[in-house]
């Protein structure tokens, strides 16, 4: 049997946001993914829904394993979950951080992780 031909899934690094955001500051999400085969898709979604750049969201690919998600002036309705995905031929990999401004009636803080293995065919 040769092992040459199996493709490692991604592992995301752990982030995590500062506990004390007020209206007008900014925030800076950095997801790194450590581990797993190229060619990786990394895209951020924010309650469920793919993230591209509006409502003052920037995201930004940093070489072939990173991604930074930056709100320049955080308000009330970017409260909430804010999940970084990483996908390639073995699988997808997820992590959740919840961004609270003060003043809003979220929870403060959920941290999730997960992974999703893909069907390989040879």
């Amino acid at each position: 049997m040769c092992a040459s031909n199996a493709v490692v899934i991604p592992h995301i690094t752990p982030f995590d946001v500062e506990e004390d955001i007020n209206t007008g500051d900014s925030v800076q999400l950095n997801c790194h993914v450590s581990k797993g085969d190229k060619p990786l898709k990394i895209t951020w979604n924010f309650h469920g829904e793919e993230l591209s750049s509006h409502m003052g969201i920037t995201t930004t690919k940093i070489g072939d394993r990173s991604s930074i998600l930056t709100i320049t002036s955080v308000m009330a309705a970017h409260s909430g979950n804010y999940t970084c995905m990483a996908q390639n031929a073995a699988g997808t990999a997820s992590y959740t951080a919840m961004v609270h401004v003060n003043g809003t009636h979220t929870a403060n803080f959920l941290h999730g992780l997960s992974f999703h293995r893909d069907n390989i065919q040879s």
